[in-house]
C-alpha cells in the first residue's frame, strides 16, 4: 500500500515513486550487489539455479536490502528456509528482511 496502487488486480508503482524507480540488467551470479534497496523484484529467475546458488543469491539480496526491505519473487519460486538467510515470509511471493540470529551466517 505504501508504494503501489492496486487496480483491477494489477499493481502499479505510485507516481511519487516512479522518479526513484530504476530497472537495470544485473548478472546475479557475478555482479557486485548495491546496498540500501527498499525492494528487490526478481521473478522467475532462481528456478533455474542450483540450491547452493539460490542460497548465495538470497543472502546477497538480504545484504542489499534496507532494514525491513522487501524481496518479491515469482510464484513458482520459494525459499525453503527463509529465516536462515534473514527473511520472514509475508506471503507466497513476498519476503521481508529481518535480523539474522547470531551464529547463523557463516
Amino acid at each position: 500500500n505504501k508504494h503501489f496502487i492496486c487496480k483491477d488486480g494489477k499493481y502499479w508503482v505510485k507516481a511519487e515513486h516512479k522518479a526513484n524507480t530504476t530497472f537495470k540488467p544485473h548478472n546475479l551470479l557475478s555482479d557486485f550487489f548495491v546496498k540500501d534497496f527498499d525492494m528487490i523484484l526478481c521473478r522467475n529467475v532462481t528456478i533455474y539455479f542450483t540450491d547452493e546458488a539460490k542460497e548465495k543469491l538470497n543472502r546477497n539480496f538480504n545484504d542489499s536490502l534496507k532494514a525491513d526491505g522487501i524481496l518479491f519473487i515469482g510464484s513458482t519460486e520459494f525459499m525453503s528456509r527463509p529465516e536462515a538467510v534473514g527473511f520472514k515470509k509475508l506471503s507466497p511471493c513476498f519476503y521481508q528482511k529481518v535480523p539474522v540470529p547470531a551464529g547463523v551466517r557463516a
